[in-house]
């Protein structure tokens, strides 16, 4: 009796330690999804929305998004996210009042990326 108590809590424990490890392994998957964008660790953002408020085209307002997503992926620059939800939402808006066709301001995968991380960053 007694070692069958001990292998169900052999068991048990194998279960508990099984599913800590999925989760953990799941988890740092998805904490090292990779940055597709481009690297811009040299640029200047202040002039980038300068150009898009400049200009207010669908291309610059993309490379602003670009840059932005970079600082808050890669750099951990959490400070930038609230400008890539509100200039995500603006380019999502263009989109849905077909003022830009996001399928043709940058390549697919391009587009598709970033509107994955600007969506993850609170764009609607």
């Amino acid at each position: 009796m007694k070692k069958n108590n001990q292998a169900i809590s052999l068991s048990i424990l194998m279960i508990v330690l099984i599913t800590l490890l999925i989760f953990f392994i799941g988890k740092s998957k998805k904490d090292q999804q990779p940055f597709g964008l481009g690297d811009y660790s040299n640029t200047d953002l202040n002039a980038l929305m300068s150009e898009y408020e400049t200009s207010q085209s669908n291309e610059s307002l993309v490379e602003f998004l670009s840059a932005l997503c970079f600082k808050a992926k890669v750099q951990g620059d959490e400070s930038v996210i609230p400008l890539i939800e509100r200039y995500g939402t603006e380019l999502f808006d263009r989109a849905r009042e077909e003022k830009a066709d996001l399928q043709s301001i940058d390549s697919e995968e391009r587009m598709l990326e970033l509107i994955r991380w600007i969506k993850m960053y609170g764009a609607k």
